[in-house]
């Protein structure tokens, strides 16, 4: 990459140095990261603009910390559906604590490709061998993590505790059940879109 092209690439005209230029643009993608519902079209397509700004402020030659360790991701091998959220929200918020803390892009990039790697198991979990009706999904919208809390626990109190369980009890008139089933409608799109994606 040329100085120019990273000038435009940062907008220095805009800051007194390559940093600042580099610090702002890089704050708004971590936000986008740590708010928005993890997809890996939206999140690939950030990425790529996270790579441009480190091989633009590379030219400039700063130099950033080393990348810390990252913890291996938990890929849900569990059947219960309550262990599977608690954990998946559990590393979820560690990871996007740690991607809202670091200012370093190499290990932003890692941190989001494990975020994406996590939402992804956790999406092929819920994929469960059911006909949902999908009219009321919105695949860019996560549900209140307290409200779907809720809504396991009345079904693990009636004795519905694993996916399979969660597949043979959907025809139950419940509001914990349909928020179970909207969940497991939203992630097996989402998997299932994410495949298609993946493959072309």
């Amino acid at each position: 990459m040329t100085l120019a092209e990273a000038k435009i690439i940062l907008g220095i005209d805009s800051y007194e140095d390559a940093f600042d230029a580099f610090e702002e643009q890089l704050f708004a993608l971590k936000q986008f990261f740590v708010a928005k519902p993890i997809l890996q079209t939206t999140f690939r397509a950030k990425l790529k603009k996270l790579i441009q700004l480190q091989n633009a402020v590379a030219v400039f030659e700063i130099d950033f910390k080393q990348p810390l360790s990252i913890v291996e991701i938990n890929t849900f091998n569990d059947t219960n559906f309550s262990t599977v959220f608690e954990q998946f929200q559990l590393a979820k918020n560690n990871l996007k604590l740690a991607i809202n803390s670091s200012n370093n892009p190499i290990e932003i990039n890692e941190l989001v490709e494990r975020l994406i790697e996590l939402a992804t198991n956790y999406y092929r979990c819920w994929k469960i061998n059911a006909t949902f009706d999908t009219s009321a999904v919105i695949l860019s919208k996560e549900p209140d993590p307290m409200e779907l809390l809720a809504a396991i626990h009345a079904a693990n109190s009636s004795g519905i505790n694993t996916f399979e369980e969660l597949a043979e009890n959907l025809n139950q008139q419940n509001e914990a059940i349909s928020i179970l089933q909207l969940e497991a409608a939203r992630c097996s799109m989402i998997y299932e879109k994410e495949k298609g994606w993946m493959k072309s």
